[in-house]
């Protein structure tokens, strides 16, 4: 184990190790896109979470795991999110 039974561990952590065990992500670009809408109410869901947001502002777990499903240039995704938050 990584981590200890006693350290917090963080849901974006789960999420990650998750994304990375998933072998039989769809193939075709609409599956994918249902997928990611399947999973996007529980990714923003971490965002809502003081210590989740403290660590996405490190990393944007969440944009990475987005460009992976959508086969996008991570830079991509992170503009559109930043674009999104400003508005």
């Amino acid at each position: 184990s990584l981590s200890s039974p006693k350290e917090q561990t963080f849901k974006t952590e789960h999420t990650v190790l998750w994304f990375l065990n998933k072998s039989n992500l769809p193939i075709l670009r609409k599956d994918r896109e249902d997928f990611w809408e399947k999973l996007y109410p529980e990714i923003h869901e971490l965002y809502n979470d003081k210590y989740e947001n403290q660590l996405l502002r490190i990393f944007d777990f969440t944009a990475w795991i987005e460009s992976k499903i959508r086969k996008e240039k991570l830079s991509d995704v992170l503009k559109r999110h930043t674009n999104a938050k400003e508005i």
